[in-house]
């Protein structure tokens, strides 16, 4: 057999989901642009739309579609009482309903974790986490906006849920956060309010249930689904609360994720499953205990959680970033090949991301304006740095001054800045190959009319006048960029790690810069110089993880200035003595599992116009959360002294914050009081230092 595909470019990002409504013959997709789409399966084109919540919940069954009515369900996350209607009306448009208590009425506590499935022969939607299993049933189709119309109840007896689905009227097959007599499923059936879990046996797989060995349902609504283990699928079918197994199991080319990965088919009852690593997006079908079909498609950001829903004509929708394919039977269609000309990017929020291509080569992948929509590799890519005052620095008489020479340099970073490229490091895509968690990058050499330096000083993470500095980019984290005369430059950068299966790998990839306003940066021709030998590529074998949502520390751009009391006299009368407090710093954590993270610090030296300075390890701190979830578990760092007389103060990275393992998701706010020492012969004047947070 043979897949194929073709394909539509729709916009889209991250917490994205698709469901089919076989009531309407539509795919229900959900985006975070704020948008639920109806999409028609055979052209690949939006029929409708209804503005929805600004962002959708990560977790698994977030939409849900009611067959009987044709409504979809959407739950979404932080924000409270979450549940979203979609109704269709008879023009084709769609109205959106709010169900929660400050909207329709309807009593929904908030939480961001809710699972959401219908119970095919009432419409009744179930939502469930934890133990908790509540029922939302329309009582009154005719006015679903008038509370009245509506019925909410709690269930008892619910166990606590991964996933589940329902296979019949008041069926449902669901796996189980806690094995219940040594299985991981059951059977749960459900009258009135209340729930019967039948465990399911003879369903072998990895035992565990954290993010990687996770157990999920596939389910239909003809009695039939498939269980997943780890890597491995069965095939039941469900009678009462007895479940029968058909066939052998089937192992997967590759574990599942998620449960927006999978989807059983009831009329060839095939189950299709979407993965996607090594810059691909993987489509595998399983029917009669085989493996009978595989789609392979490369896509540089290709998610591993890869959301797809069967099409109702023997085949799926798979959805990937921004790219939506129908994968069924017949001859490959292949997408046509374009011409990619050259990409100027002169603003926004771009990453740099240590990447592996499907040939097993390393290269560096951007990522723009802080979506998952705009992945480019950096071969194709020119960045255009213009001269503006805000973002020029005159090193002579300064510490940079031996790293870049005596003059103005042009910088970007490390905050955002109106009208210039926003340039951060992001290791996240490539740490689940690394065995150290995380790639090496150094200069190989740099192609261009001046010297370059990313970094403060007095610890530089690259330069050309060192080509031996190593830097290890963590998972996100925004550097300051210095080129020190206008013209084009060519970063060398190597690519080193030791992957998971212990192959080494090295590559050399390029990053193009036009700096100054005096040349096109349409006329630069990106990657290499001509004469410039191309880099060396291995090809490898990894096994894969990957640990789904992103780390990100960020300051407000339009607060990040801290002004320092006027200096008084010391106890000790030989040094000056000041104090202020940090503005706030966010650290964000939406990746499954919160593995935990340590945010830290690091000051640069002081300087002042003229050339006068002092060591940034005169700055010490006390750290403080600011805010955080409730029990987000995020503890301050321990207190630095200034380094007065002598120590390293804040001039080493320092601890501002930490999280462990099952801690920290969601959004912490941290401070700090800070207090700076320095002898009393200092030069007067106004003296300024970079103080550069990372969070890991």
């Amino acid at each position: 057999m043979i897949l194929a595909y073709g394909e539509r470019m729709n916009n889209g990002i991250s917490y994205e989901d698709l469901v089919y409504n076989p009531h309407a013959d539509r795919v229900v997709r959900s985006t975070g642009d704020n948008h639920i789409y109806w999409v028609d399966p055979d052209e690949l084109n939006v029929t409708t739309s209804v503005a929805s919540s600004p962002l959708g919940s990560w977790d698994t069954r977030k939409l849900a579609v009611d067959p009987t009515r044709g409504w979809s369900y959407q739950n979404t996350r932080r924000f409270d009482d979450q549940l979203y209607l979609h109704v269709p009306q008879h023009d084709g448009s769609l109205v959106r309903l709010r169900l929660g208590s400050g909207h329709i009425g309807l009593p929904l506590a908030p939480h961001d974790r809710w699972m959401l499935a219908v119970d095919p022969g009432s419409g009744v939607l179930h939502m469930s986490v934890g133990t908790q299993m509540r029922q939302v049933e329309p009582i009154d189709d005719t006015d679903p906006g008038d509370p009245s119309s509506w019925a909410v109840r709690d269930i008892t007896g619910a166990p606590s849920l991964i996933d589940y689905g329902f296979v019949a009227p008041g069926v449902a097959v669901g796996s189980l956060a806690t094995p219940i007599d040594g299985s991981r499923f059951a059977v749960i059936t459900i009258e009135g309010t209340t729930a019967t879990v039948t465990p399911i046996h003879g369903i072998d797989g990895p035992a565990g249930t954290g993010t990687f060995e996770a157990s999920y349902v596939a389910e239909t609504a003809d009695g039939h689904a498939w269980l997943v283990a780890g890597d491995t699928a069965q095939h039941v079918r469900i009678d009462g609360t007895t479940a029968t197994l058909i066939d052998d199991p089937v192992t997967l080319l590759h574990p599942v994720y998620s449960s927006r990965s999978l989807a059983a088919d009831p009329d060839t009852g095939s189950l299709w499953v979407a993965d996607g690593y090594l810059n691909q997006v993987l489509v595998n079908e399983y029917r009669d205990g085989l493996h009978v079909g595989s789609l392979v498609r490369d896509q540089l950001g290709a998610p591993a959680v890869t959301a797809l829903t069967i099409d109702g004509r023997g085949g799926a929708v798979v959805l990937a970033n921004d790219h939506v394919f129908r994968v069924g039977r017949g001859t490959p269609a292949t997408p046509p090949e374009t011409a990619q000309p050259p990409i100027v990017i002169d603003n926004g929020h771009v990453d740099v991301t240590p990447s592996l291509l499907p040939d097993g080569s390393a290269t560096l992948v951007l990522h723009h304006d802080g979506t998952l929509d705009d992945w480019w590799q950096a071969s194709d890519v020119v960045f255009h740095v213009r001269s503006v005052p805000e973002r020029t620095y005159d090193t002579t008489g300064t510490i940079y001054e031996d790293w870049l020479g005596a003059g103005e340099v042009t910088y970007v970073g490390p905050s955002n800045f109106d009208g210039l490229p926003w340039l951060g490091w992001s290791s996240t895509y490539m740490g689940r190959y690394v065995e150290s968690g995380y790639p090496q990058v150094r200069l190989v050499e740099v192609d261009g009319p001046g010297d370059f330096l990313m970094g403060s000083l007095p610890n530089p993470q690259l330069a050309s006048r060192d080509l031996d500095l190593v830097y290890v980019p963590p998972e996100h984290t925004h550097q300051i960029w210095m080129f020190a005369e206008p013209g084009v430059y060519r970063l060398h950068i190597a690519i080193h790690a030791v992957l998971n299966d212990g192959t080494e790998v090295e590559d050399v990839d390029v990053l193009t810069f036009v700096i100054g306003n005096d040349i096109d940066p349409t006329t630069v021709t990106p990657g290499a110089a001509a004469g410039e030998p191309e880099s060396a590529s291995q090809t490898i074998v990894a096994t894969l993880d990957e640990l789904a949502g992103a780390l990100v520390i960020s300051v407000d751009p339009d607060d990040r200035t801290v002004e320092l009391a006027a200096p008084q006299l010391a106890g000790d009368g030989a040094s000056w003595a000041t104090s202020g407090e940090l503005r706030p710093v966010a650290v964000t954590d939406t990746r499954s599992g919160a593995p935990g993270w340590t945010a830290s610090g690091q000051v640069s030296d002081f300087a002042a116009a003229g050339g006068p300075s002092f060591a940034g390890s005169l700055l010490g701190w006390e750290p403080v959360v600011l805010d955080q979830p409730a029990g987000g578990g995020v503890e301050a760092g321990p207190p630095v002294a200034p380094g007065w007389p002598d120590g390293d103060g804040l001039a080493t990275a320092r601890t501002l914050a930490s999280a462990g393992v099952g801690q920290g998701f969601g959004t912490a706010q941290l401070g700090a009081a800070l207090e700076l020492r320095l002898p009393t012969q200092t030069t007067p004047g106004t003296y300024e230092a970079v103080l550069t947070f990372t969070v890991m």
